[in-house]
């Protein structure tokens, strides 16, 4: 099986208005989307839209209507990326622990035959159930360290200590092998503001190792969700600027279409083929 755990560390920086540091224990799954089928057979305490231990939910990525290579594909393409190469698409991920998840960030990862990396589409969610993705041309690489380096304007709210208007991401990522690495940095004006960075180490997604995690992060998804709002309460108290949430950003509203004609792309699709 190529699907797989990762465990290690997940640190956020804040520079500034005032500088804020915290690091969590954490564990990501690096899903092979062509072995979709294989979990529910081959693993007890984890499955694709089934109720176990751990899960992942087709309601939880992309559109909400169907986690698939397909459909990635489809967005891809619509979003002017070459999509003839890629013979492989994972997504690096949270999985649901007992039936709930909160994932800030996942990532699919495309790569060609001989596995080298060709783009990557970042999945942003917002605790105001927002979702938007940030197709990723790899514009540089350097070849000494394998870092690919992508950047691209913020489109979503997310944060009400972040501005959405004048940011910019830029994103720092390696090929996931025995290590994973990576690192975002949220820009304001051309100001670094915040980095976020994550380091793990790679081990088989088995039944073993899913029960060690379990005992080892019991509440980990809900963890997720309670350190945002704990870490937002520190900066509140540290009197950091407050914005509430502006209206969608015409890129969110340009996407949003986007996954509608998908949708009903993919529906005319199913209904023309089971008449």
């Amino acid at each position: 099986m190529n699907s797989a755990l990762y465990l290690g560390y997940l640190q956020h920086l804040r520079h500034r208005p005032r500088r804020h540091l915290f690091r969590y224990r954490t564990a990501y799954f690096y899903l092979d989307l062509a072995e979709l089928a294989r979990w529910n057979d081959e693993l007890r305490l984890f499955g694709m839209n089934r109720h176990r231990l751990f899960s992942v939910w087709d309601s939880d990525h992309l559109d909400g209507s169907g986690l698939s290579t397909g459909k990635l594909l489809e967005f891809l393409r619509q979003n002017a990326i070459d999509t003839s190469p890629i013979a492989q698409t994972f997504i690096l991920t949270h999985a649901r622990q007992w039936s709930y998840v909160f994932n800030p960030v996942s990532f699919f990862y495309c790569f060609d035959a001989s596995g080298q990396l060709l783009s990557v589409v970042a999945e942003v969610n917002n605790t105001f159930g927002e979702r938007f993705h940030y197709v990723l041309p790899l514009e540089r690489r350097h070849s000494a360290t394998s870092l690919f380096f992508a950047g691209a304007e913020k489109a979503m709210h997310v944060s009400p200590f972040t501005a959405r208007d004048g940011a910019r991401y830029e994103f720092r990522l390696r090929k996931p092998q025995q290590q994973l690495t990576l690192a975002i940095r949220l820009l304001e004006h051309d100001q670094p503001v915040l980095d976020a960075v994550v380091w793990a180490s790679r081990h088989p997604l088995t039944d073993r190792q899913l029960l060690a995690l379990a005992f080892r992060h019991p509440w980990l998804t809900a963890k997720v969700i309670s350190a945002i709002h704990w870490q937002a309460f520190k900066l509140y108290l540290k009197g950091l600027p407050f914005s509430h949430q502006p209206p969608p950003s015409v890129a969110q509203r340009k996407q949003m279409a986007q996954w509608a004609q998908l949708s009903h792309e993919s529906e005319t699709y199913r209904s023309e083929s089971n008449p």
